[in-house]
């Protein structure tokens, strides 16, 4: 406690000091313009900095609306349209055919006749043909070959390979030992020629041989061996 009145006579020695540091800062503070004033503020008290303020912000501008009227505006609805059924269906209209089709008609290509028939693949059926061409000479039907005929006339060329003549075929014509199932006409022609081509030639200038080629017989078949030719014929 006795420091205490020791402090007071101290600041009251040095009262005047520090008066006076304190009221010429006021005097400056207030003898100029508030710039200045702001400017020896800072001059004499450097070490006070004040934040700096945020800017204000500028409001945005204010539109102002058109002026209403007192009248209310009503928007009219459109109406959207319902469809509705017809009273009677719809039907598809069906084509018909017209009265009279109109018929697409392709002309074929003329094809060239040859002038010669086409060659036989054996001497066989080149014998057959110029058989059946003598035949249509004579206005009559061709004759085709069938198992029974072909079968005893390879049967009846081996056979006049070694005896060249008709005992082969009569003797089974007078016995009934003919190999057909049954018979109302047969006949039989033979060959011996080196030339298949001229076999045919051969019959047509013989009569007996051009007879039985015109005979009624409705299979005919003619078989080779070597030389030798058969031709046997049939109506069942």
């Amino acid at each position: 406690m006795h420091k205490l009145p020791r402090l007071l006579r101290q600041f009251w020695s040095h009262k005047k000091t520090i008066l006076s540091s304190l009221v010429l800062p006021v005097i400056f503070l207030f003898s100029f313009t508030p710039a200045s004033a702001n400017y020896y503020w800072f001059s004499f008290w450097p070490s006070l900095t004040f934040p700096t303020p945020p800017p204000v912000p500028t409001p945005p501008p204010v539109t102002t609306p058109p002026p209403m009227s007192n009248k209310w505006i009503i928007q009219t609805p459109v109406p959207t349209p319902t469809l509705k059924p017809s009273s009677s269906p719809t039907t598809t209209p069906t084509i018909k055919p017209t009265s009279t089709p109109q018929t697409v008609v392709a002309t074929p290509k003329p094809t060239l006749a040859p002038t010669n028939p086409p060659a036989a693949t054996s001497a066989k059926d080149y014998i057959m043909t110029e058989i059946n061409k003598y035949r249509a000479s004579h206005l009559l039907v061709a004759v085709k070959t069938d198992p029974y005929t072909c079968d005893f006339a390879k049967t009846r060329a081996g056979e006049i390979k070694s005896a060249f003549n008709h005992d082969g075929f009569s003797n089974r014509l007078n016995s009934k030992t003919l190999p057909y199932p049954s018979y109302h006409y047969v006949t039989e022609n033979i060959a011996m020629n080196s030339n298949y081509k001229d076999v045919v030639n051969m019959w047509i200038n013989s009569p007996g041989h051009a007879s039985n080629m015109r005979s009624d017989t409705s299979f005919v078949c003619v078989e080779q061996n070597g030389n030798y030719f058969a031709y046997e014929g049939w109506r069942p």
